[in-house]
């Protein structure tokens, strides 16, 4: 996923002498937002809360945006949504969550609510702000 990252973040020098170097549209730079929980060991849906509420709060930091509300899913809709408007661009998301599988099952059930949770935002957010080219690798 990190390819795609680079990728649609425009980073033309990581693509020297490779396919994309050629047949990528480098001119369209798009936010992009890698959700992973590759990081640090879950034991239950509260602490894969807490990690996802931290990488919220990163990609807030990181895009100089500042969130109001509280629920994770306002939360994740406010974010993509004043991204998207500071940078007058769509937001890429890249979702990673396959290391909570190994988590007493609760992974992949996490796996399926962030699945349904990038739905919604693309509902409520709308084309307009969500590329929604979402990877989500199980």
């Amino acid at each position: 996923l990190d390819t795609l990252h680079q990728a649609f973040a425009g980073r033309k020098e990581y693509f020297k002498d490779l396919f994309l170097e050629n047949n990528w549209n480098w001119d369209e730079q798009f936010p992009v937002l890698h959700i992973s929980f590759g990081a640090g060991i879950f034991k239950d849906t509260d602490s894969l809360n807490l990690r996802f509420n931290y990488l919220l709060s990163r990609f807030a930091e990181e895009y100089k945006v500042k969130l109001k509300e509280k629920n994770i899913s306002d939360r994740f809709d406010e974010l993509v949504r004043k991204i998207s408007e500071k940078q007058n661009q769509k937001v890429v998301i890249l979702g990673s969550p396959y290391k909570t599988m190994q988590v007493g099952g609760i992974g992949k059930n996490y796996a399926h609510n962030v699945l349904i949770l990038l739905e919604r935002t693309h509902e409520n957010v709308g084309r307009k702000s969500l590329k929604l080219l979402t990877c989500i690798v199980l």
